[in-house]
């Protein structure tokens, strides 16, 4: 699952066990990285297809699994390319919401909605038991409530985005705009030397969350039961915390909702 930040990758056997996954944050190539392809991507890796070849051999053989092992491999993701095919040897290419519909169910075959919060964009997905088939909506082009909204705040802060979590006051009413993520950024550059930090962090996962719902959120508006929450931003249990406060829903965080996306 090759997204806007991340590549994800599963491993799993026959039985449907994942023997392995990776999640890693995506890289742009170096400066110097040359304009002709090479033609040997496993010795190369200057461009991007090159680093991708490069980082699933590292990811085959951490799993004590040669490429030749593989029985079938899917993807997925929006970096996704016509060019991939030259690195991977890939059998299926599934739209995402598929693949993260599927990854659900792997572990909660009676879920009934799911809410994927990526790097460069939400996706909910909502099953109508009358129509029998999943409805979906994908958030617009905005930076706001995606995972790079939340590397935002915490490049402003200057703190590791994985901490962010530890730091929330639960307790702050403080609030930011929900609106766009530039005005937010503009907000937290104005209290950050003013508020706690642990108000300033709760005050931006609150406005994450708020923006997830404005944008995605209006599927699950008749809808009462429990939410699985995948995807990267799932790390932050404080937008977790706030979705359930503003949707009055349980969230659920399944295991390995990081690469449900690749398991599906």
């Amino acid at each position: 699952d090759i997204g806007s930040t991340t590549l994800k990758a599963v491993i799993i056997n026959s039985k449907g066990k994942v023997k392995h996954s990776l999640y890693q944050r995506t890289k742009p190539s170096n400066a110097n990285d040359r304009l002709s392809c090479s033609g040997r991507c496993q010795e190369c890796g200057a461009c991007y297809l090159g680093a991708l070849k490069k980082t699933l051999d590292d990811f085959y053989k951490s799993a004590g699994i040669k490429p030749e092992d593989i029985y079938s491999t899917a993807v997925t993701g929006s970096q996704i390319i016509e060019d991939t095919s030259k690195v991977i040897n890939f059998d299926f290419h599934i739209s995402e919401i598929s693949s993260h519909i599927a990854g659900a169910l792997h572990y909660y075959p009676q879920c009934e909605a799911i809410l994927d919060v990526g790097g460069q964009d939400s996706k909910a997905m909502l099953y109508s038991r009358k129509m029998k088939l999943w409805a979906s909506k994908m958030s617009g082009i905005c930076a706001a409530g995606t995972g790079a909204f939340l590397d935002s705040v915490a490049t402003k802060l200057n703190i590791p985005v994985e901490t962010m979590t530890d730091k929330v006051n639960y307790d702050s009413d403080l609030e930011f705009s929900s609106v766009c993520a530039v005005l937010s950024a503009t907000s937290i550059n104005k209290f950050k030397n003013r508020f706690p930090l642990g108000d300033i962090i709760a005050g931006a996962c609150r406005a994450q969350a708020r923006t997830i719902m404005s944008g995605v959120g209006e599927i699950f508006l008749n809808y009462h039961g429990d939410i699985l929450f995948q995807g990267g931003v799932a790390f932050n249990r404080a937008v977790a915390y706030y979705l359930k406060e503003i949707t009055g829903n349980n969230i659920i965080i399944p295991e390995f909702h990081n690469v449900l996306g690749a398991l599906g």
